[in-house]
């Protein structure tokens, strides 16, 4: 089954959003992240770390942000998640 993306018209199977529209920009660098790519402190630090108070965001206020911009500390812990 295929969805009208309400932003652009597309047709995709992703629902009210095609691929093209879900993409996000990286907090750190402003390139284009495509869809389910994303990197999110979740991903990062686990559901215990958003328990903490002021505890939303990576350290430098970024939400969203590609692999390339990953700290070689936030790369460990990704890894050691995995």
């Amino acid at each position: 089954m295929t969805w009208k993306c309400v932003n652009c018209g597309q047709y995709s199977d992703l629902g009210d959003c095609c691929y093209d529209c879900a993409c996000r920009e990286c907090d750190r660098c402003d390139k284009t992240i495509p869809f389910d790519e994303d990197i999110s402190p979740h991903d990062v630090f686990g559901e215990d770390y958003f328990n903490k108070p002021g505890c939303s965001e990576f350290s430098d206020g970024a939400y969203i942000i590609c692999e390339d911009c990953m700290t070689p500390a936030e790369k460990a812990l990704n890894e050691d998640k995995s």
